[in-house]
């Protein structure tokens, strides 16, 4: 019976170190996909800052400028925020 024992806790062990792993191949797919997206996203869609009422007319145009010299510094802040959460 003890051996039995020390077996089924070796195999429990193993099972949990592989589910972990597969959970991180799962987060990396994950955080991989979402990444993209938003980086689509942003370079797609960066010059509609110009069509905000108010700000667009007399800023649109900087911050335009300032989101496609800066999209690595968007990105990271963006991942971490969603690695918080998830």
């Amino acid at each position: 019976m003890m051996l039995f024992c020390i077996v089924m806790i070796k195999i429990i062990k193993k099972i949990k170190y592989i589910m972990l792993f597969y959970m991180g191949l799962i987060r990396f797919a994950l955080y991989f996909l979402i990444g993209n997206f938003f980086l689509t996203a942003v370079e797609k869609h960066s010059h509609l800052v110009k069509d905000i009422y108010l700000v667009g007319p007399i800023y649109g145009d900087r911050i335009d400028e300032y989101i496609q010299n800066n999209m690595c510094s968007l990105v990271v802040v963006f991942m971490s925020l969603l690695a918080l959460v998830l």
